[in-house]
């Protein structure tokens, strides 16, 4: 809904994108929901977002931070959604975090929190 809505197509077109990509993999696309499946998540991840990013808020790469049970964060300032990729210090945190080092911060989460998150 989030993409139709960025892109401006009509709000029905969730749907049928959803039932189209559906059918391509097998399996209903809902279930790859980053709310849902990041609490399964067991692996290390590095969650990188830029506190001003336009296409996707920094409070949703916080929810997903705080949602993966062995998740860091790390924010950068003035990326925006795509230079971070290419920004040499992310590059290096994410080489680091790869070799096993702890980079970003570890968000504690309440319960309450976690609902939030997840509604």
């Amino acid at each position: 809904r989030y993409f139709v809505g960025r892109i401006k197509l009509p709000p029905g077109f969730a749907n049928d994108i959803a039932a189209v990509l559906s059918a391509r993999v097998g399996r209903d696309v809902r279930a790859f929901a980053a709310k849902t499946s990041t609490v399964n998540l067991h692996q290390r991840l590095l969650v990188i977002h830029d506190v001003a990013d336009d296409e996707v808020s920094w409070g949703a790469g916080v929810q997903y931070a705080m949602l993966a049970p062995n998740a860091r964060m790390l924010s950068t300032t003035g990326l925006g959604h795509h230079r971070v990729l290419n920004d040499a210090e992310t590059i290096r945190a994410s080489l680091a975090h790869v070799l096993g080092h702890a980079v970003g911060e570890k968000l504690l989460v309440s319960n309450a929190d976690l609902q939030d998150a997840l509604a």
